[in-house]
């Protein structure tokens, strides 16, 4: 089983368009994801882990 980490980096690979891992503490704009990425993004993060980030961008 892969771990929540893995399983985020893998996410991220699958829906923004990073060439690199990102940096899990540093914050989307620095990742140079758009905005409406991230918020796709954090839904679907959301689902996955049956969680309730806020979308604070």
């Amino acid at each position: 089983m892969a771990s929540t980490e893995d399983r985020i980096n893998e996410l991220v690979r699958q829906f923004l368009e990073v060439e690199r891992e990102l940096d899990l503490d540093a914050n989307f704009n620095d990742a140079g994801v758009s905005s409406v990425d991230a918020l796709a993004f954090i839904k679907t993060v959301n689902r996955e882990f049956d969680i309730s980030i806020p979308p604070r961008i």
